[in-house]
């Protein structure tokens, strides 16, 4: 007998297989796991069609295909084909007879979604966990993970650090420095993970185009295991749940005084950086105490990276002299801190000579097509792949030799150029015809790289001279090394766990390279550099822009580093106090004993500092002036009257411009401009400056209301800028906002009384000049009380 199945009685029974295989249904078949608060729906191709926010009914799925999970194969991102869910397990099939198991797990608050089988994992080359896609487009947290809106937040966090949040871009792994675990899209925003398969030897290019680098296999790095958590939460809550998937998930979960770091307001203090050694850590432990900052932060100790040894001229008694500054800092509870380049590798340290590691980083690998001796100038290589490239070192490796070199030919026989051999104490030596040849990985700072194996070894001689000292704060400066691995933003994020589980005491870290897993070990993140002009001039833009990104991926606000140096004025400090207390943000201030001894506002800016990081801890500026702060163009003081009173001094500004006009010779010309001072009587403010390409300003002549004349001591170049204060000296700055001399004037005292006032301004310009004199007259304006 031959049954005869109905299209309805098909559908039925495609029903009943689907219920007994543990699938709830709604219309067609589909896969549901929810927690408490998230639904997750998974459609008969596996696919999601849910994102649900249980408690409002609303479905954050963007519409768009979306998966779960996909494989890369020679370098093709592949979907399923097949999908077969029950309660916990999910099955993928994929086209070539690869399958996929994951486990799925309610984990009460999040999803804990994990690999458990690749089937032919071998020939697999990565794992893709989404795109996860969602309608959510309000605030996408791009590193962290988190997209929210003002109700509701959807997070991915990856769960074990050889899968890394963002989007698989290139073989090794790389994710820009903002990251992509989440991303704006058209339709909202998009989550993504991947695991790469490094339990298999590589050659790929890495980093800066170091072409056919050499990449060493992990087992411990191979698909299985690669999980991600999964979730979503009213928008108050995703913090909160984060450090709850920390503790479930046994990731870094770092404390400082028993408070999670993320919550914790120490997180963004500001700290200062100095080049201390034993003979000024008194100096520099005072200064810091006096303005009560938490960490006083070596800027350059070692004279080695890889073994760290430190400088003998600044620390005579090596470590143990480190140990007693460690401690000479925790009798006044703060925290010293070292500064270095990850996993940067100096020339001079016994990685490098007299003979190299053999887990130094190489690239452009292959073999030499005649002996080299002892006397040998001449060094043939078979392939002239990526000799071309130009880096600081061009350095290469020829047995236990190290040989620079300036180019290759390009035609063959193909022969390295100006070979200079034996380089940084190696020995020169014979090498056989066939024998393997390789460049080094290197660096502008003349520094070379490790593998993933000698990395290893920096990070346990880092641990050990941190455990041997006490040493506790440290940023993770230059971590995009690491990518000199092969094994791309997981080389980062494992150099900073496996150091910082390493070493006995809570480390304080910070670094200007975001990345997903590192979230969970970072301390802070402060971008933003000091060497490039004043105060006012030095990447400003950058670091009020890194503000929104930082707030969007829950991080405390960092203004980045700042330079105090001998001729550092209040005016300047105020002005980069005024932002830190706008912003809510902490900084670094670069401060060395010099400058303390040889800056007369030294005892003012203690003062100017400790006043404003009070106001900024007792929060007590409304939205309204926060903003004004936050404004580069403002200017502000505040003076401490009374526990229970702060007063506010606001600045006017006016400005002017004389321009080069062409005269007829002997025609006199000067420029008028009228100010008024809305207060009582006050001292002169001004600064001139030469804006345009090139040329000279000379001869200035200010004329102010009709009867003082003030002539300026000085020639401005292109760029350059002059300040007067109201004291006894001119400040002249370069082209980069650096202080560059002071210039004693014997004006008298220059005082503007209440009303309006009139300033006359001539001078002359070179014959090749095309610049143009910019002058601001700043003033005080209202004084604004503020009661507690």
């Amino acid at each position: 007998m031959r049954f005869i199945i109905s299209d309805m009685n098909k559908r039925v029974l495609f029903i009943f297989v689907c219920i007994i295989n543990g699938l709830s249904m709604n219309g067609w078949a589909q896969s549901t796991f929810s927690t408490g608060s998230f639904s997750l729906t998974l459609d008969e191709r596996g696919s999601i069609t849910g994102l649900i926010d249980i408690a409002r009914d609303v479905n954050y799925a963007s519409g768009e295909v979306s998966r779960l999970i996909g494989i890369v194969r020679k370098g093709e991102i592949i979907d399923p084909i097949g999908f077969h869910a029950d309660t916990e397990t999910i099955n993928y099939t994929f086209p070539h007879g690869y399958n996929v198991a994951l486990k799925v797990k309610n984990q009460g608050t999040y999803l804990r979604i994990e690999v458990i089988s690749v089937h032919n994992s071998s020939k697999v080359d990565a794992i893709i966990w989404g795109p996860v896609k969602t309608t959510i487009a309000e605030t996408i947290g791009e590193f962290v993970g988190v997209v929210r809106n003002k109700e509701y937040a959807i997070g991915i966090q990856t769960l074990n650090v050889k899968t890394t949040g963002g989007m698989l871009a290139n073989e090794e792994g790389y994710v820009p420095p903002r990251g992509s675990t989440a991303l704006q899209q058209d339709y909202g925003s998009s989550l993504q993970a991947f695991c790469i398969n490094r339990a298999r030897p590589q050659l790929i290019e890495v980093w800066n185009g170091f072409g056919n680098t050499v990449v060493v296999p992990n087992q411990e790095f191979d698909l299985e295991g690669s999980a991600i958590a999964l979730f979503g939460i009213e928008e108050a809550g995703a913090l909160d749940l984060i450090g709850q998937i920390e503790i479930g998930e046994d990731l870094p979960h770092i404390m400082i005084d028993g408070e999670w770091v993320k919550n914790s307001p120490l997180s963004g203090r500001p700290y200062i950086i100095s080049n201390f050694g034993e003979s000024t850590v008194d100096m520099m432990l005072d200064f810091t105490e006096k303005v009560g900052f938490y960490s006083l932060y070596q800027s350059h100790p070692f004279k080695n990276w890889g073994h760290f040894d430190l400088i003998p001229s600044l620390f005579p008694n090596g470590r143990e002299g480190m140990k007693e500054c460690v401690s000479k800092a925790k009798d006044r509870s703060i925290r010293l801190g070292v500064h270095t380049l990850t996993n940067f590798i100096t020339t001079n340290d016994p990685f490098v000579t007299p003979v190299p590691h053999p887990g130094l980083a190489i690239y452009a690998n292959t073999i030499i097509t005649e002996m080299v001796d002892e006397s040998s100038t001449n060094i043939y290589i078979e392939n002239p792949a990526y000799y071309d490239k130009k880096t600081t070192v061009q350095a290469i490796r020829l047995g236990d030799e190290l040989i620079r070199f300036s180019g290759v030919t390009d035609q063959a026989p193909y022969k390295l150029l100006d070979c200079k051999r034996g380089a940084f104490g190696t020995s020169v030596s014979s090498h056989e015809k066939g024998a393997s040849i390789a460049r080094m990985i290197d660096h502008p700072y003349k520094t070379f790289y490790p593998n993933m194996d000698l990395q290893n070894e920096m990070i346990d001689n880092l641990i050990d001279f941190f455990n041997e000292t006490g040493v506790s704060h440290m940023d993770f400066d230059g971590h995009e090394g690491a990518y000199s691995t092969g094994y791309g933003d997981a080389s980062k994020d494992y150099f900073a766990l496996r150091f910082l589980e390493g070493v006995d005491q809570m480390v304080v870290n910070g670094t200007s390279q975001s990345s997903h897993f590192y979230w969970h070990l970072n301390t802070y993140m402060n971008w933003g550099e000091p060497w490039y002009g004043g105060m006012r001039e030095s990447q400003n833009e950058i670091r009020f822009n890194n503000q929104a990104v930082l707030e969007r991926n829950y991080q405390p606000n960092m203004l980045g580093w700042f330079w105090y140096q001998a001729g550092t004025t209040m005016e300047e400090m105020e002005w980069m106090l005024a932002r830190a207390a706008g912003w809510n943000a902490g900084y670094a201030l670069v401060v060395n004993p010099i400058a303390l001894s040889r800056n007369p506002n030294t005892g003012e800016v203690i003062e100017a500092i400790k006043t404003w990081e009070e106001a900024k801890n007792r929060s007590i500026f409304n939205e309204q002036q926060k903003q004004l702060l936050k404004a580069g163009e403002n200017d502000f003081s505040l003076h401490k009257v009374s526990d229970d009173e702060f007063q506010l001094q606001y600045y006017k500004k006016d400005e002017f411009t004389y321009e080069n006009l062409a005269l007829q010779p002997g025609q006199p010309h000067y420029s008028e401009w009228e100010f008024n001072n809305n207060t009582s009587e006050q001292g002169l403010y001004f600064r001139l400056g030469a804006s345009g390409a090139e040329g000279t300003i000379e001869e200035i002549v200010l004329e102010l209301d009709g009867y003082q004349t003030i002539e300026i001591p000085v020639s401005l170049k292109a760029g350059y800028s002059c300040i007067y204060d109201g004291g006894g000296s001119l400040f002249i700055y370069d082209n980069k906002g650096s202080l560059k001399r002071k210039k004693e004037v014997q004006w008298g005292s220059i005082k503007l009384d209440h009303g309006s006032h009139v300033l006359r301004v001539t001078c002359s310009f070179s014959s090749d000049s095309d610049l143009e004199l910019k002058g601001v007259i700043k003033l005080k304006d209202k004084l604004e009380p503020i009661h507690l």
